[in-house]
């Protein structure tokens, strides 16, 4: 700790505060900040903590001090700039060390009480989205949000890939095969078909196939002599998988049996020749 001497009195710069006390921790942050301490009118410089001035206790409460008191950050303002990176700029790199050098574990220390998911901080680590259950736990907690997390009809009206980005998880889409395999992963005893989703963004041919095959084959129970005898765009519509027809097969009946049929039907099969015969 830094000192000085008056005659043979040894006097310390931080005062005389126990070094557990809130009031000495305080102290010593708000002079190593400034950059020193006056000490009989003159000026004298801490380039440093005194020895053994850190543990976690310290860490955490002087974390909160800057957060909560110097820059009056709420929570939703704290998710949005607090970064290990301005910790160490505001002389509190040895509470980063302290508390694992992670803004995260610094959040989960410093701040239970706000429960802040990893998501939600600007510095969510790239390794995070590696793991597909913290995909899946992303994902949930913003269906909980938007209160559609028990009611699949809602969820598949209002859940798209708008809502993830604007949370700031649209990267889950990218780790779990879009949209619609979000949806698939996070509820997956809903059993939730692609044609389902409102808002389900890119069609994949394997969504084109898995759409086709289960209305002709399970829904309808069409024998080929069937398909080609009424098939129509009405009948994608009336059997709820317009958008997969409109989205992934520019509105033609010929072009979805073709992608899910391949080789088996030809235009001049089908008794409806117009694709947008309704």
């Amino acid at each position: 700790m830094a000192s000085h001497s008056k005659g043979n009195q040894h006097v310390s710069v931080y005062g005389d505060l126990k070094p557990t006390h809130w009031r000495y921790i305080k102290d010593v942050y708000d002079r190593r900040k400034a950059g020193g301490a006056k000490i009989r009118g003159r000026w004298r410089p801490a380039k440093s903590y005194p020895n053994g001035f850190w543990d976690k206790t310290t860490a955490k409460e002087l974390v909160r001090y800057f957060v909560l008191e110097l820059m009056e950050w709420d929570r939703e303002a704290t998710c949005q700039n607090l970064t290990t990176r301005v910790l160490r700029d505001n002389c509190l790199a040895g509470a980063c060390k302290q508390l694992g050098n992670s803004t995260l574990a610094i959040t989960d220390y410093c701040f239970p009480e706000w429960d802040i998911k990893p998501w939600e901080l600007q510095t969510c680590p790239n390794a995070y989205w590696g793991n597909p259950e913290n995909c899946v736990a992303a994902c949930l907690w913003v269906a909980q949000q938007e209160g559609i997390a028990e009611d699949k009809e809602a969820f598949c009206q209002k859940f798209s890939a708008r809502m993830l980005r604007d949370y700031g998880i649209g990267k889950i889409m990218t780790k779990l095969g879009g949209l619609y395999g979000v949806a698939k992963a996070t509820f997956p005893e809903w059993n939730i078909r692609p044609w389902e989703l409102n808002k389900i963004g890119k069609i994949s041919e394997e969504m084109i196939i898995e759409a086709v095959t289960w209305m002709i084959d399970d829904k309808l129970g069409w024998s080929h002599e069937d398909v080609c005898e009424n098939l129509t765009v009405r009948t994608f519509y009336e059997n709820g998988i317009g958008n997969i027809l409109n989205k992934g097969c520019g509105h033609s009946p010929i072009v979805a049996l073709t992608i899910a049929y391949p080789g088996q039907y030809e235009r001049s099969m089908l008794k409806y020749e117009n694709p947008f015969k309704r």
